[in-house]
């Protein structure tokens, strides 16, 4: 693709070893979701095993709330190496998983610790890559590594159809290309002042100190920030509940689909994330023109329809239709994920705000998970799915109805806005910042 028209040269290198870096991460991000299915289907997991491995990723979101304040003091790099190279790292062990319990203890951990990397990673494309531009940068980035991550996920779910132990193979290589993609990585050179290196020492590493009173002190100053969490968190807790029933309606006999590997990678990597492929880029555009929240909703109903279809029937053909709609839905609202606090925090306090939202994000997903088994014990998997769907829908309608037009563009603002105040005329300047002025 043509990258000129709006990738100035100054992110032209940050862009070279961020691409090379998703590319080397893509075995990873093809592995993570089949984990939960592979600890089901060869190891036998318990609900409570599957529930945690679900909520492992969210672990990691939660003790993001660790990494924002220091990654917010100039230390951006060496928050987005560590935890990179340590998790995927991790994944090695996988060789050794001749049990469920140990091969959730290895997965779970190794996927909390990659998500420390997060809040300053989204400080550092707050640094490096062009506003008017950054939606559409990462919605690039993101494209490559979903291609390479539907066909790992394609090869590894034909070579586990036969084999099914290949997976103590399959993870930990996945693992080795992922510690080199964080290494790739850790050659970025960010765009601040201070250092920005994995062994730099000098500058203030402090940033600001994170706690309920930052949060709510955030929440207070910047309203439509707090509503738009509020309603994230909604939607995010009905979905998140819903991943480890859906696994055991996927594999279990009882439910009637009891998918093969092949089908299972289909379902949970294959076709959501070509989906994701094919509509990425599409989603960055419109990120880059329209309102983030009202995007957000409208994303929000569509994901809904998932969980109506599952409701619904059990036949693998209709299944494979509600993971598509997922993988649609997913493609803006991931883009939305990494980078849509960008649209509400000033430029210092990206790593502040990302790390709100990721401890929030992890809230929600250590205790969803845990809480769909209950529903599931109690009421049954169906029971599950139905009030997932209504919470989403309440969600959707919430965030589109409430909160539309809260936020402008980016492409529909100048570098510098005028408007008249007062009886003699005067006029103040506004810049066009990427954040909400805590005064709306």
């Amino acid at each position: 693709m043509h990258f000129k028209p709006y990738m100035p040269e100054s992110a032209a290198l940050t862009f070279k070893y961020d691409f090379a870096s998703h590319l080397l991460g893509a075995g990873v991000a093809a592995v993570a979701p089949i984990g939960a299915v592979v600890a089901r289907k060869a190891l036998g997991a318990s609900d409570f095993e599957i529930a945690l491995i679900h909520s492992a990723t969210f672990m990691g979101y939660f003790m993001s709330l660790l990494a924002a304040g220091p990654s917010s003091g100039g230390r951006k790099m060496a928050w987005a190496f560590w935890p990179r190279f340590i998790g995927h790292g991790l994944l090695v062990l996988v060789v050794f998983a001749t049990s469920s319990m140990l091969f959730t203890a290895v997965f779970t951990i190794s996927n909390a610790v990659m998500q420390m990397s997060l809040p300053a990673t989204t400080g550092i494309y707050s640094s490096n890559y062009p506003e008017k531009s950054r939606g559409r940068i990462v919605s690039l980035l993101k494209m490559t590594e979903t291609a390479f991550l539907v066909l790992f996920t394609f090869l590894g779910g034909l070579v586990m159809n036969e084999q099914p132990w290949t997976f103590r193979i399959l993870f930990p290589l996945a693992g080795v290309l992922g510690v080199a993609g964080a290494v790739v990585f850790s050659r970025i050179r960010v765009n601040e002042p201070g250092p920005c290196g994995v062994n730099d020492v000098e500058g203030d590493q402090s940033g600001p100190r994170i706690g309920l009173r930052s949060i709510l002190s955030v929440f207070g100053a910047n309203r439509i920030f707090a509503v738009f969490m509020a309603t994230w968190f909604l939607f995010g807790f009905a979905n998140i509940m819903t991943r480890p029933a859906l696994t055991i309606y996927y594999v279990d006999p009882e439910f009637g689909v009891n998918a093969d590997y092949f089908q299972l990678s289909l379902l949970t990597a294959i076709i959501p994330n070509a989906i994701m492929f094919a509509t990425v880029y599409f989603w960055g555009r419109i990120y880059d023109r329209v309102d983030v929240i009202k995007l957000r909703g409208i994303l929000q109903l569509v994901w809904s329809l998932e969980l109506l279809i599952c409701f619904l029937t059990n036949r693998i053909e209709f299944l494979y239709v509600s993971v598509a709609i997922r993988g649609f839905a997913a493609a803006g609202s991931s883009l939305i994920w990494n980078i849509g606090v960008i649209r509400f925090a000033p430029p210092r306090e990206v790593p502040l705000y990302m790390g709100i939202h990721t401890f929030l994000t992890g809230v929600r997903g250590i205790i969803a998970p845990h809480v769909g088994i209950f529903i599931k014990a109690a009421a049954g998997v169906h029971a599950v799915f139905i009030i997932g769907f209504a919470a989403m829908l309440v969600a959707g309608f919430w965030e589109s109805i409430r909160t539309t037009g809260a936020v402008e563009p980016p492409g529909r603002r100048g570098i510098h806005k005028e408007r008249s105040v007062g009886a003699a005329g005067e006029t103040r300047h506004t810049k066009a910042a990427i954040y909400i002025h805590p005064g709306l």
